[in-house]
C-alpha cells in the first residue's frame, strides 16, 4: 500500500506546474507521489504533442487531458481514448462571430486531434470544409478589453449555448464543448482508472475553473485569477514557488 493510493492529481501546466522556474523540485515531488501510489496527469489547454518529447511526460501515469479536456490520451500507447467535439460547424463559428471579428487578432480552430487552422485558412476555405465539426477554438486579441468584450458577446450568443467559453490567459478566449472541459476530463480519468477515490484539481486561470470546481479537492495557486481562487477549496503558494511540490508534500 502506498501513502497516495487512490489519489489523482490533475494539474494545469502553464502558470501552475510551470511558471518560468526550474522545474526540478516539482518533478521530484511528482516522482515521489507516483512512486508511492499516486496517479498524476496534466489537464491543459495545450495539445498532446507539446508534452510527448519532454522530460515531464515521463511523470504522467494517468490519461493525459489536452485541449482543455476535449482530447484524452492513453500515455502508454499514445492512443486517443476520448474526443469531445462541440456541436458547432466551422461555418457556424465564423458566421456567429462576424459582428465582433474586428476585435480579433487571430483564430486557431481545431477540427481534429493536432489539426489546426488559422484565420487565413478558414476564410479562404471551400464549402465542404466549412461543414466540419469543431473540436476547439482559440481566439486571441491584442488587448484585454477586446478579449473581455468578445467573451461576453459569444457567452450570450445562442450559437455557443452548449459551449464552455473561458479565458486561458488574459488575451485568449477558448471555446470547448461544455462536456469537454478539464472538469469532465478529470472525472472521466477517475472512472477509467477505477481505483481513484479523490481527485485533486489545481490551476490558475479561467479554463481551470471546471477542474477546480468539480474536483474533490480544488486548489488554486496564489497567482491565480480571483475567479479560480473563489472556486477553490484551498489556495497555496504561487507557481514560481514550486506549487506542485508544496501541494504534494502537504497533501496528507
Amino acid at each position: 500500500m502506498g501513502r497516495f493510493d487512490g489519489i489523482l492529481i490533475c494539474s494545469d501546466f502553464d502558470g501552475t506546474f510551470s511558471g518560468g522556474q526550474d522545474l526540478s523540485e516539482n518533478i521530484n515531488a511528482v516522482k515521489y507521489f507516483t512512486e508511492n501510489g499516486g496517479r498524476f496527469t496534466f489537464a491543459t489547454g495545450r495539445g498532446g504533442e507539446f508534452f510527448r518529447e519532454k522530460e515531464i511526460f515521463s511523470l504522467v501515469n494517468a490519461p493525459l487531458c489536452t485541449y482543455n479536456g476535449a482530447v484524452i490520451y492513453d500515455v502508454e500507447n499514445w492512443g486517443v481514448i476520448k474526443t469531445v467535439f462541440t456541436d458547432l460547424t466551422i461555418r457556424k463559428v465564423l458566421n456567429s462571430i462576424e459582428p465582433k471579428r474586428h476585435l480579433l487578432s487571430e483564430i486557431y480552430l481545431f477540427d481534429g486531434v493536432e489539426s489546426c487552422f488559422t484565420s487565413s485558412t478558414l476564410y479562404d476555405a471551400d464549402e465542404g470544409f466549412l461543414e466540419h465539426k469543431v473540436l476547439k477554438v482559440v481566439f486571441t486579441f491584442e488587448k484585454d478589453e477586446f478579449a473581455n468584450e468578445f467573451q461576453k458577446f459569444i457567452s450570450n450568443h445562442e450559437t455557443f449555448k452548449n459551449c464552455s467559453v473561458l479565458k486561458g490567459w488574459s488575451t485568449g478566449v477558448e471555446v470547448n464543448s461544455n462536456m469537454g472541459t478539464k472538469g469532465t476530463a478529470a472525472h472521466f480519468v477517475k472512472d477509467y482508472l477505477k481505483n481513484i477515490h479523490t481527485i485533486v484539481g489545481i490551476g490558475d486561470y479561467e479554463n481551470d475553473i471546471p477542474l477546480v470546481t468539480d474536483a474533490d479537492l480544488g486548489v488554486a495557486v496564489s497567482n491565480a485569477v480571483d475567479a479560480v481562487k473563489s472556486a477553490a477549496n484551498k489556495i497555496i503558494v504561487p507557481c514560481k514557488e514550486n506549487a506542485i511540490s508544496y501541494l504534494i508534500h502537504n497533501l496528507l
